[in-house]
């Protein structure tokens, strides 16, 4: 997709990645029709090969003609909002299964607290030798 100014395909370089390719095509075709794209989250890699989570926004320049001139794009660094989302999830993860295993212990008490009160009872008689009817 070229512009008038034949920049469309460097910022193609730039902002997507290679597994973007297909949704790059529809994001620019939606701005080019006025549409605006956001909320797009995709992982990036730094100049020192670190990855940074990105949330891209995508819209339409337009000129007092009304007319498409170029397309903007703004990048938000979301990497410590999806650090955050990790620890939370990490946490109701935890909760979880601590709720499954008090609930298990609950119950596994509850079903050997019968039987064993009977066994302690029995112990109680043959220990004290009462003939037990």
């Amino acid at each position: 997709m070229e512009s008038k100014g034949g920049h469309w395909k460097e910022l193609d370089k730039v902002i997507t990645p290679s597994d973007l390719d297909e949704l790059w095509e529809q994001i620019t075709g939606d701005a080019l029709a006025g549409k605006e794209a956001s909320g797009i989250e995709t992982i990036r890699i730094r100049k020192d090969g670190s990855r940074i989570n990105v949330s891209m926004t995508f819209s339409s320049i337009i000129n007092a003609h009304r007319d498409i001139i170029g397309l903007s794009c703004v990048i938000r660094d979301i990497t410590e909002r999806k650090k955050i989302d990790e620890v939370r999830l990490e946490n109701e993860r935890l909760i979880s299964a601590n709720k499954a295993r008090s609930e298990f212990l609950t119950i596994m008490s509850h079903e050997l607290r019968t039987p064993l009160t009977s066994i302690i009872g029995y112990s109680i008689l043959l220990k004290e030798k009462k003939p037990v009817n």
